[in-house]
């Protein structure tokens, strides 16, 4: 059996570091939101190939990695950052209405772990821009749940 070492990071540890990074004022995710992200998304220093075949380090970063090349703490908070930053860039461009702060952070969450055009092209986002808030609930639910079942959770 080959067992590999998985050098893992700490969410909370990496969420300390990102709140120092420069992008962090710019962004619109709230602490709770990120957090929220970063718990589903786990931390790992050492790429690794995710569910979707796509090679993977940090808080689901999959820009610019290099299998075999491990990253520091810093490097995943910078990366979350900026990643959590375009996730929000599409966001406005295709759910260009306000929304409640917890509302928003799921949304990024969603689109963070989903990508952002299958988010933008969603019953959600339609229903969203119509403010149809009981329809966006149970789109919600039902998207969380097949989540859940992909990922075997469910």
């Amino acid at each position: 059996m080959n067992l590999q070492t998985v050098k893992r990071c700490a969410v909370g540890v990496v969420l300390a570091l990102a709140a120092t990074m420069p992008g962090f004022q710019l962004l619109h995710t709230s602490v709770e939101g990120l957090r929220l992200i970063a718990d589903y998304e786990g931390c790992r220093l050492q790429p690794y190939q995710c569910s979707a075949g796509k090679w993977t380090d940090g808080i689901g970063n999959t820009s610019g990695v290099v299998p075999g090349k491990s990253i520091t703490e810093r490097q995943a908070a910078g990366n979350f950052i900026t990643n959590v930053l375009r996730t929000e860039a599409a966001l406005a461009r295709c759910v260009a209405v306000s929304i409640p702060q917890q509302v928003y952070d799921a949304l990024v969450s969603l689109a963070f772990n989903v990508g952002t055009g299958n988010v933008c092209d969603s019953t959600m986002a339609a229903l969203l821009k119509k403010g149809k808030w009981r329809g966006v609930l149970s789109a919600a639910a039902l998207g969380v749940r097949k989540r859940r079942i992909q990922s075997g959770a469910g």
